[in-house]
């Protein structure tokens, strides 16, 4: 009975990838939603709705490496360079992807490091919505430089 099963109705969210599908409107099939093995989906409501497309650019954005927490005492750190993907193609619509300049990370820990060098890795942050990777997502690498908090040089901060 519908007053059995209604408290489930908002335990389980089906999302569904339409980017490939080109019409605009789309029938939702009871068969193509996923929901656990114990359950079956009889019917959908509404069973159809109405798509609008925006268009899709691209755009290659720069990773930043965050760091976490301070070295040893005395020492300061800042990040020499990131390897491997220094950025990324990301694409979705005009307006998100104009304000999308930099994809930052989670951040890495440089807590209680000693000086030298240091190589550090952390994964992407999440993408805000619409927006997606066009090339990998790697986790960053960066290398890291601990070094006396006296030391100055023009190479900035």
């Amino acid at each position: 009975p519908r007053s059995t099963l209604f408290p489930y109705t908002t335990l389980f969210r089906s999302q569904m990838d339409l980017r490939t599908h080109d019409q605009a409107t789309y029938n939702f099939d009871v068969r193509s939603i996923a929901v656990p093995a114990s359950l079956q989906v009889v019917q959908v409501d509404p069973s159809r709705v109405s798509l609008s497309w925006r268009p899709r650019v691209q755009r290659e954005v720069s990773v930043r490496v965050e760091l976490l927490g301070r070295p040893k005492r005395g020492l300061e750190a800042r990040v020499l360079d990131v390897s491997g993907e220094r950025s990324l193609v990301v694409s979705g619509p005009p307006d998100q992807v104009e304000r999308a300049s930099t994809q930052y990370t989670h951040e890495a820990s440089i807590v209680g490091l000693g000086a030298g060098t240091h190589q550090v890795q952390a994964a992407l942050k999440p993408l805000a919505d619409h927006l997606s990777y066009v090339t990998s997502a790697a986790p960053a690498q960066a290398r890291i430089e601990v070094r006396s908090a006296s030391v100055s040089d023009d190479r900035g901060p």
